[in-house]
């Protein structure tokens, strides 16, 4: 049986998907448009490893040296991801 702490997981992981555009508030405080790359249970970085659900956002017109992971269980990473609306989408 799960956890509700595993399912609030397994429901914001599904929110965010591969090649979904979307704005996001990089890291000088500029709302840019993006696009999720990478989806993970895992921010990776060689200084260590934070579990959670991470999205890697790739932002339009600048290289991959600028791409951030983003862990939408914390509520202050999950605020700078807004998903784009497009035509034919439902609100």
């Amino acid at each position: 049986m799960q956890s509700e702490e595993s399912k609030e997981r397994q429901s914001i992981a599904v929110e965010f998907s591969i090649g979904e555009h979307v704005d996001c508030l990089d890291s000088v405080n500029k709302w840019c448009n993006g696009e999720i790359v990478s989806v993970s249970n895992y921010q990776h970085s060689f200084l260590y490893q934070k579990k959670g659900t991470c999205v890697k956002v790739h932002f339009t017109g600048w290289t991959a040296k600028y791409d951030e992971w983003l862990d939408i269980q914390v509520p202050n990473e999950r605020e700078r991801l807004k998903k784009q609306w497009r035509r034919g989408m439902a609100f």
